[in-house]
């Protein structure tokens, strides 16, 4: 049997019925100049978040998604040098900051404070 794609939620799909609610969340949100970000990173939080997310509750869930959500980056590491240099580093006297180790801070970031899908980082909430 053929899934007729209609593009909303009375197909049967649940493409259509995911891309359905992607549109809804976008415009509700005026999210329009960012759309393709924005759907990438709502798929990997809907998709890998420790929490578990259903697309027609997103409404329950979009201020999580907002306050977790860190943007999209190169990598872990690129994240959490980033993340250091902004607000770690500059504090440290600078015999510190020699000593400072980002490979180290990467890793302890993401071992539970933030966590990653296709290069979207989120914080854990």
């Amino acid at each position: 049997m053929t899934t007729i794609h209609l593009g909303d939620r009375t197909s049967g799909c649940d493409t259509c019925l995911k891309n359905d609610y992607l549109n809804e969340i976008i415009e509700e949100n005026n999210w329009k100049m960012a759309e393709d970000t924005y759907i990438g990173a709502l798929e990997a939080w809907v998709n890998n978040s420790p929490t578990y997310y259903k697309w027609e509750e997103w409404q329950d869930w979009i201020s999580d998604f907002e306050e977790a959500y860190q943007g999209e980056w190169g990598s872990e590491q690129e994240f959490a040098d980033n993340l250091a240099d902004e607000i770690i580093t500059p504090d440290l006297p600078e015999m510190g900051q020699l000593y400072f180790d980002y490979n180290k801070f990467a890793r302890d970031l993401f071992m539970g404070d933030y966590w990653s899908s296709n290069g979207y980082i989120f914080r854990s909430i």
